[in-house]
């Protein structure tokens, strides 16, 4: 693998599984309302949903960069031996993906698979109800506690309320073993709306103000994020207001502050859309129990405290 996976060369190979993929030829990409393939990206992967022979749905995730893949493998056997009804199974797949990079270069990237419970996902929209949602909640906690897993990034987009009773964890990317859990659930727990509260639908079309498909993510902080036309933006629910800057990629509000990318590079925001760290990284990560942002140019680390201060 080079040093940095494109996102398109994960468009190619969805396109194309068959020449692209060992294991997964067969596989179908899921596709939006516009007929485009459904891509995505965290931090550290770029994601696609496919479709296995016999309808199983799965997550598709290429590391950006090779040495993202470790954490996963780590937790792939781990996840094995448990063999958890609730916390589920990856797969790593080494070298698994066919593509050739800017320079013509014949590169095979590293692939994780993790099949998607049928259910819906979690979040202020889900329909259960919420004497429900807090069992399911603690469930998970039981269970992950009980096994000392910290999921590290547990947020609605990464919960599935399965059908099956049960609430599952998707994206390994950050998980680790140890004592106990270690993850905010008092969080999770904030954001299931009780039942004698009745939640108008949200006009999602007149507040992003777009006129094709568009995908929009549960509002943090008061700041809706929207996927439209391949680009990110942001959106303040209360007021309506668009923030200022359209972006390849970007995360969630989170305590005013959400990192973002451009053609650039990588950066950091606040509220009113202005760079708290510079957009002239090649990653950022926030480590969350730190409250610091550790930026990335090649081989070098620059960590910012959460004001955006350089520390040395």
């Amino acid at each position: 693998m080079a040093n940095y996976f494109p996102i398109t060369a994960l468009a190619a190979a969805m396109r194309s599984p068959g020449s692209s993929f060992d294991h997964l030829r067969g596989i179908v990409a899921e596709r939006g309302a516009d007929s485009r393939i459904k891509l995505s990206r965290t931090s550290r992967f770029a994601e696609a949903i496919a479709v296995r022979d016999g309808g199983e749905r799965l997550l598709v995730a290429v590391p950006l960069r090779s040495e993202y893949i470790d954490t996963p493998a780590k937790i792939e056997e781990r996840l094995k031996s448990l063999s958890s009804p609730i916390l589920g199974s990856i797969k790593v797949l080494r070298g698994e993906l066919r593509y050739i990079d800017s320079l013509g270069r014949e590169c095979f990237a590293d692939v994780v698979v993790q099949p998607l419970p049928s259910g819906e996902r979690f979040g202020r929209e889900c329909t259960y109800p919420a004497t429900e949602q807090h069992r399911l909640l603690d469930e998970l906690w039981q269970e992950m506690e009980r096994v000392g897993v910290t999921h590290g990034n547990l947020r609605p987009e990464n919960l599935i309320v399965g059908d099956d009773g049960h609430l599952h964890p998707l994206r390994y990317y950050y998980a680790r073993f140890g004592e106990g859990c270690k993850d905010d659930f008092s969080l999770l727990h904030d954001m299931v709306v009780p039942d004698d509260v009745r939640v108008p639908e949200p006009d999602y079309r007149s507040l992003v103000g777009v006129s094709g498909p568009f995908e929009s993510y549960t509002p943090q902080d008061g700041i809706m994020r929207v996927l439209a036309d391949e680009r990110y933006f942001f959106v303040d629910v209360y007021s309506g207001e668009r923030l200022p800057g359209e972006y390849l990629w970007a995360t969630d509000f989170y305590e005013g502050r959400a990192i973002v990318e451009t053609e650039e590079g990588v950066g950091v925001i606040t509220a009113d859309g202005s760079y708290l760290i510079p957009n002239t990284y090649h990653d950022i990560e926030f480590d969350n129990c730190l409250g610091i942002f550790f930026a990335r140019f090649g081989d070098s680390v620059q960590r910012y405290d959460y004001c955006g201060r350089p520390i040395e």
